[in-house]
């Protein structure tokens, strides 16, 4: 492997139903427990909804739940990222505050949710939203590469946060894309998505020392197929295009890699289609995972929680299983992990899916 980027990642965080920070989500997930519950009072299509959802002795606003996430991370790092020269901060959020459409355009508006986070952490710098579908948050962590790897900052601030509200569980189920059971990612019997809630965070920085343990970015692309609004193309293609991509950028071949955290909705064709895209790329003996089934798709959150909780996973030296998951049940068949492995990894691929055809995916490598 010949890693060209000079760009650390770590300090990861995640504040969700599972836990409140990314130690206690780990613990959780190692032992098998997950946060999916039924919604009360809630019923899509006349059957119950079943989501991760922060109890109402837990809930918290979307502000305040980036805000924990962030301070988190910055808690992991020796000095403040935030408080240093030529530093970004990222938000990365598919609805943000859309329940205030019911109040207000304005207070909907993802511009002022950004605003609002970045005057309470004291960050003058520079600042942006990215929201596009559900690589949201991993595009983020590559836009933020990309910038700092051509000189325009030295360090970046990443939170990924989306809440369960009204507008995503009629969305959803418009589509008739939700399961009244616990998602099945990658199973013969899934039958579409579990929603989620949350926020993650991760820092980038140039300085390694910032970190007590971090790892190297290696490459990462993004590809979209237009293929259609909500559903994906049937041969793969825009993720396919995305892993060569990423293992040109990274200068390694597909069987280089030690693990693979996958997107993994648990929907008919989205899983197939990644099946058909790892397949295509020669990921297919790869040991591979989704978490969706330990919090749900938290949408713009996704990228950023499942890249925490698989950073943290690699640490402890384990490779966790994809809950949910039992029988096979995709086009091409996958390495899907069954069942926990403790095993020393190091490179890992992570992608993403969303809506419109897009897709992303990125590979990092940890020094251990």
């Amino acid at each position: 492997m010949v890693i060209k980027s000079s760009i650390h990642v770590g300090a990861e965080n995640i504040v969700c139903p599972l836990g409140e920070n990314i130690d206690q989500t780990f613990e959780q997930a190692l032992k098998g427990i997950n946060s999916i519950t039924e919604f009360p009072n809630k019923v899509v299509n006349g059957k119950p909804v079943l989501v991760s959802r922060f109890s109402d002795e837990r809930k918290r606003n979307i502000k305040n739940l980036i805000i924990d996430s962030v301070q988190g991370s910055i808690g992991r790092c020796s000095y403040d990222p935030l408080k240093a020269d030529k530093t970004l901060f990222i938000l990365s959020t598919t609805k943000g505050n859309i329940d205030e459409l019911e109040n207000s355009v304005q207070d909907a508006m993802l511009g002022r949710l950004l605003n609002e986070v970045v005057n309470e952490l004291g960050f003058s710098g520079n600042s942006f939203v990215v929201s596009n579908a559900c690589i949201s948050g991993l595009l983020s962590v590559i836009t933020a590469h990309d910038l700092m790897q051509n000189g325009f900052y030295d360090h970046a601030v990443i939170c990924g946060a989306d809440m369960v509200s009204d507008f995503t569980l009629s969305g959803f189920g418009s589509l008739f894309a939700m399961d009244d059971k616990p998602c099945k990612p990658f199973d013969k019997a899934r039958a579409g998505i579990t929603l989620g809630e949350g926020a993650a965070s991760l820092v980038l920085s140039k300085n390694a020392d910032i970190f007590d343990r971090s790892f190297t970015y290696c490459g990462g692309a993004s590809a979209n197929d237009a293929n259609h609004i909500s559903g994906p193309s049937r041969t793969g293609e825009g993720l396919y295009r995305a892993i060569k991509k990423s293992l040109e950028e990274a200068n390694i071949q597909a069987d280089e890699i030690d693990q693979i955290a996958a997107h993994g909705t648990a929907t008919m064709f989205n899983d197939d289609m990644e099946s058909i895209a790892f397949d295509r790329i020669g990921c297919e003996k790869i040991p591979l995972h989704s978490y969706k089934g330990y919090f749900g798709h938290t949408l713009g959150a996704a990228g950023l929680m499942e890249l925490a909780l698989l950073f943290r996973s690699t640490k402890e030296e384990v490779i966790l299983p994809c809950a949910g998951f039992s029988d096979p049940g995709t086009t091409k068949a996958l390495n899907v992990v069954s069942k926990t492995v403790h095993k020393t990894t190091s490179t890992l691929l992570k992608t993403s899916s969303g809506f419109g055809g897009c897709n992303a995916s990125a590979i990092f490598h940890y020094e251990g």
